[in-house]
């Protein structure tokens, strides 16, 4: 029997009940529509979270503190006993998690990095590092006029701006002269000085903060904003006069960019081997600082999202098998009704194989009717969830490719029974059938 002669009776078997087909593709819809869904966004996710990372640069690390407890406290235990000084504390047992949460999140531990940490990461060389930058951040009160705002301050040195990728849109970025001299002026990120000053001009006027006046000199470009963080809530002043203000020793973080991404591993062991030494720290399990590269925190990212997404996926594929439940009953519903048409194709010729073909053809049509339909099912809502998260949709060929297998498999799988028991039916016994 020719394919062209299969495909056009399952066809004609299939829309000869309507209904009932609509019914049994549905089940399969609801599953690949779940699976390319949720592939989809996750696909979508990484994609976007992958492009926030590469704006940061592949060769970035950053050195956390981390503050070592014999017991693990709560971030807001850790916020109460440090009371206004908006320096909150975990436990060691936080580890990576700690140095992840005070990137993106704003939680940070007590200082532990010293000027001597600091100046020795520099002083591995430009073959090894670019560009070094010590960070303490305060949540403070920012006062202008009769404005009074509680704002994140962080106290940086000049290579900070090329760290970050800042440019200036107005004034001046503050200099080396500015942080040897501890001058007491201030670089605002577009949106701090929207909130500090409306449409009105920043430069030269001056700001308190924590009951220090500082010059404002600069105002930064807009930055896009990433998943985890708002570049434009900057408010940034040299580190020295930050510790002073803070009347802090130490700092909460360092920034540091390789010479190039191969050897961010091994500048990564060579500043843990520098701070241990500096710490007088012999195992490394009690360090008191962490050390994490943008592209172990995006292997993280990608490992958890390969992991959530599988997981979902399994559970889509529930709704797959009952779909092919749902294409086996009916199926075998159809092999009943068809009985005495079963048993005339055999009286006039056809063999068990045609009839077993023709009933698995028509099983497997269902089924990729339905793959197509969700594929189509799953892009929307992939497409519509995006859009509320404000990420771009991703749909890989892979993904088709996989729903389409998927659903041609269910197909004969879920089929193979129904056409075997009617290929197996004895034609006298069929044509006898009421």
């Amino acid at each position: 029997m020719k394919i062209s002669a299969l495909i056009g009776q399952a066809f004609t078997a299939i829309f000869a009940n309507k209904v009932r087909s609509f019914l049994t593709v549905l089940g399969i819809v609801i599953g690949i529509g779940s699976v390319i869904a949720l592939i989809s966004l996750g696909d979508s996710v990484s994609n976007t979270i992958g492009e926030n990372f590469s704006s940061l640069g592949s060769a970035m690390i950053t050195v956390n503190s981390k503050a070592v407890k014999e017991n693990t406290e709560t971030i807001d235990e850790g916020a109460d006993q440090n009371g206004d000084s908006g320096i909150m504390t975990m436990g060691r047992d936080h580890g990576e998690e700690n140095g992840m949460r005070a990137m993106f999140m704003g939680v940070i531990s007590d200082p532990t990095l010293t000027e001597q940490d600091y100046n020795g990461i520099k002083g591995l060389g430009e073959d090894k590092v670019t560009t070094v930058s010590p960070e303490i951040s305060k949540t403070s009160d920012v006062v202008y006029n009769d404005l009074n705002k509680s704002l994140t301050v962080t106290g940086v040195d000049v290579a900070y701006f090329e760290i970050e990728g800042y440019e200036v849109a107005e004034g001046v970025l503050f200099s080396n002269e500015d942080i040897e001299s501890k001058s007491k002026v201030v670089v605002l990120a577009s949106q701090s000085c929207n909130d500090l000053f409306g449409s009105e001009n920043a430069i030269d006027e001056v700001i308190t903060i924590d009951e220090e006046k500082y010059q404002v000199i600069g105002v930064l470009s807009e930055k896009k904003e990433s998943q985890f963080i708002n570049p434009n809530e900057a408010i940034l002043l040299p580190y020295p006069s930050a510790l002073e203000s803070f009347d802090q020793e130490m700092f909460t973080t360092i920034s540091v960019e390789a010479a190039n991404e191969e050897i961010v591993s091994s500048v990564c062991s060579e500043i843990e081997t520098l701070l241990l030494a500096n710490h007088e720290i012999v195992d490394a399990g009690d360090a008191d600082f962490t050390i994490i590269s943008s592209q172990d925190i995006l292997d993280m990212q990608e490992s958890t999202m390969t992991i959530l997404t599988g997981v979902f996926a399994a559970i889509a594929g529930i709704s797959l098998v009952v779909g092919g439940i749902g294409i086996m009953n009916i199926m075998l519903v159809s092999v009943t009704e068809r009985t005495k048409e079963i048993g005339l194709r055999k009286a006039v010729g056809a063999k068990t194989y045609h009839i077993l073909m023709q009933f698995l053809t028509e099983s497997v049509i269902l089924t990729l009717i339905g793959g197509l339909v969700g594929i189509g099912v799953g892009y929307l809502i992939s497409t519509i969830a995006a859009r509320m998260i404000s990420i771009t949709t991703v749909l890989s060929l892979d993904a088709v490719v996989l729903a389409v297998s998927i659903s041609g498999a269910v197909g004969i799988v879920f089929g193979l029974y129904p056409a075997w028991k009617a290929a197996r039916l004895d034609p006298v016994d069929a044509l006898r059938y009421e």
